[in-house]
């Protein structure tokens, strides 16, 4: 997964992962049915995963680029057959990145020096 800028001026990129269990007639699993799991870990070192539970893209991004590297990787363990599919959704979001106040103050981080962000 990469994220694109669309906007005409560098931007903060950061993104919420949802992910569910769906059924062959494409419900929602009310919870993790039995025997399934998943596992999504950041996968490049340009993206990190806050207390909050977003995952933050460290520098900005310019207009028209994409951030390097994908945002995830993902493992599945489910029984056969597979009555489930697991489904994830990447909502991602951007701010722009000049002042650095305005990522301060709207996401709650830090910018160090170099433009790059400082995530709890």
């Amino acid at each position: 997964v990469q994220v694109k800028n669309t906007g005409t001026i560098s931007a903060y990129i950061r993104a919420a992962v949802v992910a569910n269990w769906i059924d062959v007639d494409e419900n929602i699993a009310a919870s993790v049915p039995e025997g399934y799991s998943y596992d999504l870990t950041c996968s490049s070192g340009s993206w990190v995963q806050g207390t909050d539970g977003f995952f933050y893209y460290l520098l900005p991004v310019a207009p028209g680029a994409s951030t390097e590297g994908s945002l995830l990787t993902c493992t599945v363990a489910c029984p056969e057959p597979r009555e489930y599919t697991l489904s994830v959704e990447v909502l991602a979001e951007a701010i722009q990145s000049t002042p650095a106040s305005a990522v301060k103050e709207a996401w709650n981080v830090a910018v160090d020096g170099d433009g790059k962000l400082s995530v709890n």
